[in-house]
């Protein structure tokens, strides 16, 4: 079969730019083609600082490799806090690899298909005033953004700009430093690895992995749209993953309004050995806690984190277990086997236990109720049972 004149001649041209692409390619990869470009570090510098609204600094080398898949190594991104919040940096990049699309370049779009980060460090800061350094409802806003995250589409205010669009945003080797300005209290985190895809999907989703008192746990995670917290609506997050090698999994639902946010979380662990998890957190040693499952459910709400937290109701189960102790070296090992432990608290309540078992072969069911939640993190070590 032979084509036509005139269908035959844009085949010819997209033949012609096929190899010319291929060509190009080759010559790139067998010369390494790569330079550095104080250029490309502006240009950096000014779409994370729309992206981010926060001033950027880039302090080392920008590097920049040209084929069909350009890449960027950028050294030392400093992304600093607001003023309020101190000189600090809120993050800082030790070195970051990007991956950009070369046909969006032309189309005046800065697409990031990958980046890749390692050695992050990223401090929190939660005012007296209840006040944080780390919102970003610019990006949830309905009008009128600058920037763009997973294709969502975005609208610029001034001028004609670049626009900023990231498919996968990977950090290895983070530290977390919380501090709290109220409570006096600084809180250190570190994960193996965090990555965020947002591509062409109606359902984000997550990777997180690091260490929890020396055990490791890696989760998946996936959401709504994030587009349904601007809407004021019920935003689902839905996680499953292993720690220390057991099955877990997690439900979450968020929803926004002027008010401030209502939170509900279900969080569950199978086959536990709680007392290893305490032992490592120091509140007791050398004792055996064993429980088919554990669940967690948390309800709140507040208009910012410290209060959702503090107005937290918190219900935890413990369900199908034992546990072991030796009161004294020339007793025996005693157990308490229990169907379930049901603790209900919250940060302003008294903590309420309820344990339904067997001890020495009898039939045993206990109710206590001792301290609020926040006496347990005073410095007045004073237990009321």
């Amino acid at each position: 079969m032979k084509l036509s004149r005139y269908r035959s001649k844009p085949v010819r041209i997209l033949f012609f730019l096929l190899i010319v692409l291929v060509v190009l390619q080759a010559v790139s990869v067998l010369t390494g083609l790569s330079f550095t470009s104080d250029t490309a570090r502006n240009l950096l510098s000014q779409q994370i600082q729309m992206l981010t609204h926060r001033d950027v600094h880039i302090d080392g080398e920008v590097r920049v490799t040209v084929s069909l898949f350009p890449q960027m190594i950028i050294e030392r991104i400093h992304i600093k806090n607001h003023e309020e919040f101190g000189d600090e940096d809120f993050i800082t990049l030790s070195e970051a690899r990007v991956e950009l699309s070369l046909l969006s370049l032309l189309t005046r779009k800065l697409h990031f298909a990958d980046f890749v980060a390692n050695h992050a460090t990223i401090g929190l800061i939660m005012r007296e005033d209840g006040k944080n350094n780390w919102s970003f409802w610019h990006l949830l806003e309905r009008s009128e953004r600058h920037g763009e995250v997973g294709g969502q589409g975005v609208k610029e205010t001034k001028g004609k700009r670049t626009i900023v669009v990231i498919d996968r945003l990977v950090l290895t080797d983070i530290t977390v430093t919380y501090t709290d300005l109220a409570g006096s209290r600084v809180i250190n985190k570190h994960f193996s690895r965090l990555s965020i895809d947002v591509k062409h999907t109606p359902e984000p989703q997550a990777e997180i992995a690091g260490l929890m008192q020396a055990y490791p746990y890696e989760f998946t995670l996936k959401s709504d749209p994030l587009e349904k917290l601007s809407l004021n609506e019920p935003w689902s997050v839905r996680a499953s993953g292993t720690i220390a090698g057991r099955d877990a999994s997690m439900d979450a639902i968020i929803q926004l309004d002027d008010q401030g946010m209502e939170v509900n979380i279900d969080f569950s662990v199978e086959d536990i050995n709680l007392g290893l998890l305490l032992e490592h957190t120091g509140i007791i040693e050398n004792e055996t806690v064993v429980a088919k499952k554990l669940k967690i459910s948390i309800e709140s709400t507040g208009a910012d984190i410290r209060e959702v937290i503090r107005n937290a109701d918190i219900d935890l189960q413990l369900q199908h277990g034992y546990t072991r102790w030796q009161a004294l070296p020339e007793e025996g090992v005693r157990e308490l086997a229990f169907n379930s432990i049901s603790v209900l608290t919250s940060w302003n309540k008294p903590v309420r236990l309820h344990l339904d078992g067997r001890l020495f072969k009898e039939v045993i069911e206990l109710d206590f109720k001792t301290n609020k939640l926040s006496e347990f993190f005073d410095d007045k070590n004073i237990l009321d049972i």
